[in-house]
């Protein structure tokens, strides 16, 4: 919502696809054993949070920063013009050093699909249930 209101209905829906392209990514990586690397190295977990974290610090610092130049007030709202792939690399990056979306995928994996099930029965669980978190 933010990158629509701040930047336009074409860059909130490139940043949506930015994030359901994320979460497509840790669905695959999911399902080929991204969760059993993540169980073998802790310190993998650790440095997707502190990618994420510093990522969310970069971005206070960058609104706060606008804020103090005054340039955050309520009442004066600008259309910024950003590329669309800026917006996409936005969002698919938020998705990517967020460790839980590979949790969520793996516990909806662990609950639905036999070990014995193909590779292709995973990749239709994971988009659809990647299609349907967007919706």
């Amino acid at each position: 919502m933010s990158a629509s209101v701040s930047k336009g209905r074409p860059a909130g829906y490139a940043t949506g696809l930015g994030l359901a392209t994320g979460g497509l990514v840790w669905a695959t990586l999911t399902i080929m054993g991204a969760a059993t690397v993540f169980e073998l190295f802790p310190t993998a977990v650790l440095v997707f949070r502190l990618l994420g974290a510093s990522y969310l610090v970069w971005l206070g610092y960058k609104y706060l920063h606008s804020a103090w130049r005054g340039q955050g007030a309520a009442l004066k709202i600008t259309k910024v013009t950003h590329s669309n792939w800026v917006a996409f690399r936005t969002g698919f990056i938020v998705v990517m050093t967020n460790p839980k979306a590979m949790l969520f995928f793996s516990s909806v994996f662990v609950a639905f699909i036999p070990a014995t099930a193909p590779l292709y029965c995973g990749l239709g669980l994971g988009i659809g249930i990647d299609a349907l978190r967007r919706m």
